[in-house]
């Protein structure tokens, strides 16, 4: 089972923004229960995995692929996606250095997610976008 070799973002906030229809307060919703649910899906992952259960472990990494495909988290949902890829054909040898390198993402996105949080959501931004930001102040540094 390869490992993956190219570099993802940790998060992606139009992602984000795109699954919740621009509504800060569901992009909040999502955040929070992310924040229980990613760790609780990597935690029975590791279980499954421990037990040497394939089927569980793809279930598991599918599950945690797809709530990070809704909140931008493109690198966890990649190292998930070839977790799951393996436990399908059965292959769970290189899964303990994957399951460790999803902790540390989880990790990384976590911090992230909390930053997120606090800088965007927290100071009541509305436009949480960043790709409107650039614009929105463009137009105000041309008098707009």
């Amino acid at each position: 089972m390869n490992t993956q070799t190219i570099l993802e973002p940790v998060f992606l906030p139009e992602r984000l923004l795109e699954s919740c229809d621009d509504d800060t307060e569901l992009v909040q919703q999502v955040i929070e229960d992310f924040q229980t649910s990613g760790p609780r899906c990597l935690s029975r992952l590791s279980e499954a995995l421990y037990v040497g259960d394939s089927p569980a472990v793809r279930l598991q990494a599918h599950s945690l692929k797809g709530i990070c495909l809704t909140i931008g988290a493109v690198a966890l949902a990649g190292t998930a996606s070839s977790l799951e890829a393996g436990a399908k054909v059965g292959d769970l040898s290189g899964t303990p250095a994957m399951l460790s390198a999803a902790e540390q993402q989880l990790a990384d996105l976590a911090s992230r997610l909390s930053g997120y949080l606090a800088s965007e959501i927290g100071r009541g931004d509305r436009d949480l976008d960043p790709r409107r930001k650039g614009a929105r102040i463009q137009g105000r540094s041309h008098g707009a």
